[in-house]
């Protein structure tokens, strides 16, 4: 469930490990975050949890033989540091606005926004990768040296000073508030306790299958939700309002 070392030093527990009082705090913690975290949720949240994202997300690890878990957090971190990121773009563009900029550099400005981004995407995915890599103590580390080796087997390059700005530039984005749960950590949670208070329930086998549903559902995201919005609101045509909370999950 979690990594084996804190910071601290102290012992965090894996799946299957908790007690049942550290479960029920847990649970406690993990519903207030996501609470807290709706109440700041930007619009334009999941945007960047496209499937073509989360595929090559999970190619990196596997090919870097990283815990799952290090994926599901990359993407979180990904989409949020994208998303804060365009707002803080078009934010400077919108005060150059104001100060009497015109339409046609206005539109320029868009346009090298997008540009830029476009040819960045990769890195500051791949950067992503390497700072839920260190975040997740039980799995290797992905290292500026790692992830040089990585592009060049794919025949690209990248100075590592690049890469460095391009971790450090993801950090103060998110104001180094990295500590984002995951589809993963919440299924994990949630069969640790299903396995205390049903014993016989086959836990390990169904974590194991957990596994494989999720990253289907990753992938198929948009497909599935639309469905459950159906399903929800038992309307074809949901409203925008309707339509935002099923893109902010």
């Amino acid at each position: 469930m979690a990594a084996p070392f804190s910071p601290s030093g102290q012992r965090s527990l894996r799946f299957g490990e908790a007690s049942v009082d550290v479960l029920s705090d847990f649970l406690t913690n993990l519903d207030n975050k996501n609470k807290r975290n709706l109440e700041r949720l930007s619009a334009f949240c999941g945007r960047f949890k496209v499937r073509k994202v989360v595929e090559h997300t999970f190619l990196i690890c596997e090919q870097l033989e990283l815990d799952p878990l290090v994926g599901y957090h990359a993407i979180e971190i990904l989409d949020r540091f994208m998303v804060k990121h365009i707002e803080n773009l078009f934010s400077i563009q919108k005060s150059r606005t104001s100060d009497g900029a015109s339409c046609g550099a206005k539109e320029s400005y868009e346009d090298l926004i997008f540009k830029n981004l476009g040819d960045k995407f990769r890195i500051f995915l791949l950067s992503s990768v390497q700072i839920a890599s260190k975040l997740a103590l039980h799995s290797k580390a992905v290292n500026n040296n790692s992830a040089s080796q990585y592009l060049q087997s794919l025949g690209s390059s990248c100075p590592k000073e690049t890469l460095l700005e391009s971790e450090l530039l993801i950090l103060k984005t998110l104001d180094f508030q990295l500590n984002v749960p995951n589809p993963l950590l919440y299924v994990e949670t949630l069969l640790d306790v299903l396995g205390h208070n049903d014993p016989t329930t086959p836990v390990a086998q169904l974590h194991h299958l957990c596994k494989y549903v999720l990253l289907f559902i990753y992938l198929q995201r948009e497909p599935v939700y639309r469905s459950l919005l159906v399903a929800a609101t038992g309307r074809l045509s949901p409203s925008p309002e309707q339509r935002w909370w099923r893109s902010s999950l």
